[in-house]
């Protein structure tokens, strides 16, 4: 996500008032690595997020378009899958 997006996001918790109905959590490597992202998503697309990279995005061409990773809403970047 752009940062605009993050914030728009920020902002919109903190209007509708759910920043005391939410719990901030910390997470370790050790859980990241356990996450299961196809729990949500399709195998696909957790694929693709593990196997794209800024300089490889060219070969991705039909899965970013499948996936609307763009760079005015969804820009890809390098470690993706980590991040998610």
């Amino acid at each position: 996500m752009k940062p605009l997006r993050i914030k728009m996001t920020d902002t919109l918790i903190r209007v509708y008032d759910m920043l005391d109905k939410m719990e901030q959590i910390s997470v370790d490597n050790a859980y990241i690595d356990q996450v299961d992202l196809t729990n949500f998503h399709s195998d696909d697309y957790v694929d693709c997020l593990k196997s794209i990279t800024v300089d490889q995005k060219d070969r991705y061409a039909d899965q970013m378009r499948a996936y609307s990773f763009t760079d005015c809403d969804c820009p890809v970047f390098d470690y993706m899958h980590k991040y998610c």
